[in-house]
């Protein structure tokens, strides 16, 4: 883990790519650095799917304990309102569960709400770029052409229903869980974006087009560290 130094001392939004299926071993990774260095006197609230929290009223218990909060704009706003910092993967399961040959390739689900968030809010970006974690788990196919015609996927409010080699089951499906195989992971945190200097103070969180380009800013650089972060990661695994 790299660069948390870079992450500027006021409320920061961190954006990541997502990688290595259910079990966010990238997010484990930066969370533990997180807190690590600043010594639990810094709140880092987590952004995640509400599916787990529908599930249990202890899970729920638990995970908001470790900082996580079901997505949404209020949960968003109300980190912001407390003068948090908030980490989001915009990628969710299209991304965590790309098929391994696409691995290199960040496209943050193609998703702007994080720009306009950063733009209403006029917190700065902190993107946060892991290799190695999409070695934990080997997707074969995202299955999203399933996810539009399964209810399962429907109900479960996912836009994949993945097919992946890798523990327990040798081969799994959909929601089967897993165990994340052993992998050498990186995790870099990039200097901080602050749109309104990059994109201009007249930048509207309401104009789409000023959303695709912070888009575009924000994985361009994202893409361009994950290229150099992969060029020096000599053999999948073993890093």
């Amino acid at each position: 883990m790299v660069g948390l130094e870079r992450v500027p001392d006021e409320p920061t939004l961190l954006v990541g790519n997502h990688d290595g299926g259910y079990i966010p071993v990238d997010g484990i990774c930066l969370g533990y650095a997180w807190h690590t260095r600043f010594d639990y006197t810094r709140p880092l609230a987590v952004l995640m799917h509400d599916f787990p929290f529908r599930i249990s009223a202890t899970l729920t218990e638990y995970l908001s304990r470790c900082g996580c909060r079901p997505a949404s704009r209020k949960q968003l706003d109300r980190a912001f309102a407390n003068k948090e910092s908030l980490l989001v993967y915009p990628g969710g399961a299209s991304e965590a569960f790309r098929p391994y040959v696409k691995r290199r390739r960040i496209n943050l689900g193609h998703r702007t709400g994080f720009i306009a968030a950063a733009l209403q809010h006029k917190v700065p970006i902190a993107p946060v770029v892991s290799v190695g974690a999409h070695e934990t788990l080997f997707v074969i196919s995202s299955g999203r052409w399933l996810a539009r015609h399964l209810p399962l996927a429907k109900k479960m409010r996912s836009d994949v229903v993945p097919l992946w080699l890798g523990l327990p089951w040798g081969v799994g499906w959909g929601p089967l869980p897993h165990i994340p195989l052993p992998s050498k992971i990186k995790v870099e945190v990039l200097q901080p974006i602050r749109l309104w200097d990059e994109l201009g103070p007249d930048a509207s969180a309401d104009d789409p087009a000023t959303l695709r380009r912070g888009l575009d800013l924000v994985r361009g650089r994202m893409q361009e560290a994950a290229d150099r972060l992969y060029t020096e990661r000599h053999w999948p695994i073993l890093g």
